[in-house]
């Protein structure tokens, strides 16, 4: 009886631990969301700082009675929603839609302060941080092609919050037991 026990033990280990490991993963990933929040908003402070006392005109879209309330009140908490087990992994991010126009001469004074910082701070965070026009063009690439077109951020032009589970890079490449990984 006693090996027939330890045997079941043993191998029923393994199969527990997977199960373990399933319930935990989404907790990683609401983590590492809740931070990249806070990092987020806090290169946003930087950027509007940096941006606001610039002349030229108003930019952005118009916001809803709603969305005006929320960005106005003084305390805004953004909580972490992403859900591996639900929300579908998209692939990379793009590289962008190449655009010939140039940018507005204050995206390119702000530019260069804006990278440094980021750089600087990747060197302890280990996140990276696209820096995005009103428009979605993306001032961190040569030529600040577009992501306008991506569904997340789409959703933060329009005042929302943007967020989407993506692979990391094109050596993501998905593995035979990724439904169990």
């Amino acid at each position: 009886m006693v090996v027939i026990g330890v045997c079941l033990v043993l191998v029923s280990l393994p199969f527990v631990t997977l199960l373990a490991m399933r319930l935990t993963s989404n907790q990683f990933i609401r983590e590492t969301e809740q931070s990249l929040i806070q990092q987020s908003a806090i290169y946003a402070e930087i950027y509007a700082k940096a941006f606001a006392p610039l002349p030229g005109p108003a930019i952005g879209v118009p916001l809803t009675e709603d969305q005006q309330e929320h960005w106005s009140a003084g305390l805004r908490p953004v909580s972490a929603s992403l859900n591996i087990h639900k929300d579908h992994v998209l692939e990379a991010r793009p590289d962008g839609t190449p655009i010939s126009e140039p940018l507005d001469p204050r995206y390119l004074s702000v530019q260069n302060d804006l990278i440094r910082i980021a750089r600087g701070a990747r060197q302890t965070t280990l996140s990276g941080v696209a820096f995005l026009t009103q428009t979605g063009r993306l001032l961190n690439s040569e030529g600040a092609p577009s992501l306008g077109e991506l569904t997340e951020v789409r959703a933060a032009l329009d005042g929302e919050i943007g967020r989407a589970l993506r692979a990391r890079g094109d050596t993501y490449a998905r593995h035979p037991f990724a439904s169990i990984s």
